[in-house]
């Protein structure tokens, strides 16, 4: 994992694949569609870090995190 990347745990256990620790540190919109292409039973939604959410679990759902540079900032997970 890259440095600087906070690391999440996910409750989607179930899922083919639940986490890209990989991605950290890569360009937003190119996670969310490779997130997309090895996982097609979820979204991923690029969100600016610090932007709020609902603390809901969706196991159809990856939340990106990046900064305003648009690099991943934390881990995505599946929830």
């Amino acid at each position: 994992m890259a440095s600087g990347c906070k690391d999440n745990t996910s409750s989607c256990n179930d899922v083919k694949k639940n986490s890209w620790p990989e991605l950290c540190g890569l360009p937003g919109g190119y996670v969310a569609g490779y997130i997309e292409m090895t996982n097609p039973n979820v979204h991923a939604l690029i969100y600016l870090e610090g932007t709020p959410v609902d603390g809901e679990t969706h196991c159809d759902r990856v939340r990106v995190w990046v900064n305003k540079s648009g690099t991943v900032v934390e881990v995505p997970v599946v929830g």
